[in-house]
């Protein structure tokens, strides 16, 4: 997915690539997803291209400047954050996983339950 709207010459731009690796392809493609919403604002100085590579969410960002560069990659790097926390929280295969667990945890909790009583 591309931000690009003009064709201009780009050669002199800054360019980075950043590789943000994910547990599947599935968490990668929803971070695209959800990023890929929120547009560049100044599409004629910085562009965006967002891509999925097998379990990485592969991001390309070109600016005028490198000022320009590291404020969209901070920008980016928040959303990543942002998407990460949420899928952490409320992944159902997460969810299923920690349910499990305090499932598990009360179990062995009772188990571990010593009776006091008078003799």
């Amino acid at each position: 997915m591309s931000d690009q709207i003009s064709t201009q010459d780009r050669s002199d731009w800054h360019t980075v690539t950043v590789s943000i690796p994910f547990e599947n392809e599935r968490q990668a493609a929803t971070a695209l997803r959800v990023i890929s919403v929120d547009k560049i604002l100044r599409s004629d100085t910085v562009s965006r291209e967002l891509r999925v590579e097998g379990d990485n969410l592969v991001a390309t960002y070109q600016a005028v400047s490198a000022r320009q560069v590291r404020v969209a990659l901070d920008h980016f790097f928040s959303d990543v954050q942002l998407v990460t926390d949420t899928m952490n929280e409320f992944d159902p295969e997460k969810v299923k996983v920690r349910r499990e667990q305090a499932a598990q945890t009360a179990v062995e909790a009772q188990g571990n339950q010593v009776e006091v009583g008078a003799t």
